[in-house]
């Protein structure tokens, strides 16, 4: 967010600029209205393509694309995490920028962290061995569980919706 304050910002540095320095007003304008689409262009797409992971709560319904667990060190006192690449619906937050994304639209690509647990680690040797056997895994998280998820419990409660129907697993 601080990011788009400060092109914001920027933007209407630009602005003042333009309007206290001669030449054709109309032009400047138009420069500056391109320098901030060109500014949220890049804001609404990095956070899609940058590929760093988020601590941030799953969205309910998520198509998992791949994960990969790193494991715990009681030694260094490291916890260990799973990260999650799924492909979810965009949230309400997100709709206004679809509109200057350049990822695909609609649907948003992200890698959710999550904290480990041997159970978790699992479920998820199950889940990518079957995502190389080409299938498709969903997950249905439930948003009052808080930080614990369940793998194979969300696996359980997908449903698959087709043409505006659910079918149940």
């Amino acid at each position: 967010m601080i990011f788009a304050v400060y092109l914001l910002c920027l933007s209407v540095g630009f602005l003042w600029l333009f309007f206290h320095v001669e030449g054709k007003k109309l032009l400047k304008f138009i420069t500056v209205v391109l320098f901030l689409h060109g500014y949220l262009t890049v804001y609404s797409t990095i956070n899609e393509l940058s590929g760093y992971p988020t601590r941030e709560s799953m969205p309910e319904m998520t198509q998992v694309l791949w994960g990969i667990a790193t494991m715990p060190n009681p030694s260094e006192d490291f916890s260990g995490y799973i990260d999650l690449w799924v492909l979810h619906e965009a949230a309400k937050e997100e709709e206004w920028l679809d509109w200057f994304s350049l990822a695909h639209k609609g649907q948003v690509s992200r890698v959710y962290r999550i904290p480990y647990t041997k159970k978790n680690h699992d479920e998820l040797k199950m889940i990518t061995s079957k995502i190389q056997k080409g299938k498709r895994i969903g997950l249905a998280i439930d948003k009052k569980s808080g930080t614990r998820l369940d793998l194979s419990e969300a696996q359980q409660k997908y449903g698959v919706v087709y043409e505006s129907i659910k079918l149940k697993k």
